[in-house]
């Protein structure tokens, strides 16, 4: 079987040199180009709400669980455990370089369990390990 090679190779065939074709292909790049540029500028700007945002939630300090399970039943305690470290601000070229955080959580509803959650994984990202929200001592 014979090998065909690209038309650009053969210097006698019409659409090797044609300047017409190049101009053609330049300006339709251009008309596409542009007409994405324009669909984006008049595009209306939507920005989703996530479920949850930030603001919304509270940075809930967690109770001593023995003490939290005396006041309102063992059963009823919500607890979760994040474990965690950050950077720390290089003030200084001695001494830890990260801060670890590791810690259980106990409250009296899920909610603000899951808001000191997100609060710990907001500020101890690296690392991250996280029990969620359970109920029940």
């Amino acid at each position: 079987m014979m090998d065909l090679a690209p038309l650009s190779t053969y210097p006698d065939h019409p659409d090797t040199n044609c300047q017409e074709h190049m101009v053609a292909k330049r300006s339709l790049f251009s008309f596409l180009i542009l007409s994405i540029f324009m669909a984006t500028l008049s595009a209306p700007v939507v920005l989703l709400p996530n479920s949850v945002s930030a603001m919304e939630r509270t940075n809930p300090k967690a109770s001593k669980c023995l003490a939290l399970a005396k006041q309102i039943g063992a059963s009823n305690v919500w607890w979760g455990r994040h474990v965690g470290s950050k950077e720390l601000d290089p003030l200084f070229k001695w001494g830890p370089s990260k801060e670890v955080f590791n810690s259980i959580g106990c409250f009296k509803t899920r909610k603000e369990c899951e808001d000191w959650l997100y609060w710990k994984r907001t500020d101890y990202p690296e690392f991250s390990s996280v029990r969620p929200c359970r109920r029940g001592l």
